[in-house]
């Protein structure tokens, strides 16, 4: 923790001590495993059985090291209100939380020992320091009930996806440049689909186009853009590029559009494709494997190349 960051900390933490409305006494929790105190006293109800806590939560050792930090904006912590569970103190130290109230301020301290052990049920980690306390703090932000939970739920995966997304456009737009130069160069002539899959249609198929929701059988032979074949499910091509596997079945792959676990990039490039149709793909990276690649034979942040024929459309 850098100096500035450490008066900040403990700045607020003292102002936030100026303006607690209690003398911080001490609590134990539902079970008594557990004391703390209450730093800062909400408002409206106590939290109920089967309602959900969201949290802001931070823990930091008694040496100003953080090992945990969640903010309700990008991460929070969220537990279930289970009152047996906590009364028989099979919750760990959720059991603290037992009658919190919306914007409540809790903190508690606990041995790394205690912590691990007790409340996480599992051996401390080789190379902690077991005398060195843990300082836990946390904000109660919202409480809801399960079907405000789930609405809840549903926002934030909608956050993540409009985030990822955001993300993943940065990269496309990047990579598009990489691919147009590519193509460029080898003097090839490509379209471009709305989400940035760069395709060439050697031969139009039969029929309409592949949806959502189908299932399409199809050949594939996958290239880097230096050219090395990574994988095919032709075994003459296989054999040629040196990618043969003894034992593997060859023979055109099947997978439902949108559902099944293939990259982006087939999910979208297929589509654009018939029955009887042969393509070759330009799958920008993040639309792809991303930038974790998929060792050892496909580099981080690498576009790709398909080579493709839709066999089959159901």
């Amino acid at each position: 923790m850098n100096k500035m960051y450490k008066v900040l900390y403990f700045l607020i933490s003292f102002l936030m001590l100026l303006g607690c409305s209690n003398s911080q006494e001490k609590f134990t929790s539902i079970t008594g495993a557990y004391t703390f105190q209450l730093v800062k006293e909400g408002e409206g109800e106590e939290v109920k059985d089967g309602e959900f806590i969201i949290a802001n939560l931070t823990v930091v050792d008694a040496n100003d090291s953080i090992w945990f930090e969640r903010d309700v904006t990008t991460s929070p912590v969220v537990f279930k209100k289970d009152e047996v569970a906590w009364k028989e103190g099979r919750a760990g130290f959720n059991e603290i939380f037992n009658n919190v109230k919306v914007k409540d301020s809790i903190t508690f301290t606990i041995t790394p020992t205690d912590f691990f052990v007790k409340a996480l049920q599992m051996d401390v980690p080789p190379g902690i320091d077991t005398t060195v306390a843990l300082i836990f703090q946390c904000g109660i932000e919202k409480i809801l009930s399960e079907m405000e939970f789930e609405a809840y739920r549903g926002e934030q995966m909608a956050k993540a996806r409009q985030q990822e997304m955001a993300d993943r456009q940065g990269q496309i737009e990047a990579e598009a440049v990489v691919i147009k130069a590519y193509l460029e160069e080898n003097n090839l002539e490509a379209q471009q689909s709305e989400s940035g899959v760069f395709y060439i249609i050697h031969q139009e198929g039969e029929g309409p186009r592949a949806t959502s929701g189908q299932r399409v059988t199809a050949n594939y032979s996958g290239y880097l853009l230096d050219g090395t074949c990574f994988d095919s499910s032709i075994e003459t091509v296989a054999r040629e590029k040196g990618v043969f596997m003894e034992g593997r079945d060859y023979a055109p792959f099947a997978f439902t559009i949108d559902q099944d676990r293939v990259i982006g990039g087939w999910h979208e490039g297929f589509k654009l494709l018939n029955k009887g149709a042969k393509a070759t793909l330009y799958i920008p990276s993040a639309l792809g494997y991303g930038d974790q690649g998929s060792p050892p034979v496909i580099p981080p942040s690498s576009p790709l190349i398909f080579e493709v024929e839709l066999v089959n459309l159901e």
